[in-house]
């Protein structure tokens, strides 16, 4: 087998540093659609539950947890002002760490812990309501 030349290499090396942009990497931007579980499909645009390591994920609904999201990666959790995230399980919470960032805009109701560490970020707005059981924000943890 023929070797590449130097000018096919870099060629190569050129074309892949272009093609990357062009590349989508699994992320999504997921947005309730109607009230419901957050894990129910039909609650989403996207037809399907929300990937909390790498979408940008959207509620404008009224969102019911019976289990603790964890959020880290690239994702990002905005809460609308006509949104909702209510826990009905008693003992749920909300996870935002490793750069992952929360914007808080609506009402946040969880009886478990509402934790943002190790570099991940939120944002509450006025208007906004957060009722939760306890709280942990740790490790470069920014909160605005």
């Amino acid at each position: 087998m023929k070797k590449a030349t130097y000018t096919q290499r870099v060629f190569r090396v050129l074309v892949s540093f272009i093609a990357l942009p062009l590349i989508t990497f699994g992320a999504a931007n997921v947005v309730s659609v109607a009230n419901g579980p957050w894990t129910s499909g039909s609650t989403w645009n996207t037809g399907s539950v929300p990937n909390t390591n790498v979408d940008n994920i959207t509620i404008s609904n009224n969102i019911s947890i019976n289990s603790t999201i964890g959020l880290s990666g690239t994702a990002q959790l905005t809460i609308t002002a006509s949104g909702s995230l209510k826990d009905i399980s008693g003992v749920s919470g909300l996870n935002v760490a490793n750069t992952a960032s929360f914007f808080q805009n609506g009402i946040l109701f969880l009886s478990g812990r509402l934790s943002v560490v190790n570099n991940a970020s939120m944002l509450v707005t006025t208007g906004a309501t957060i009722t939760v059981g306890n709280t942990s924000f740790s490790n470069n943890a920014v909160i605005n």
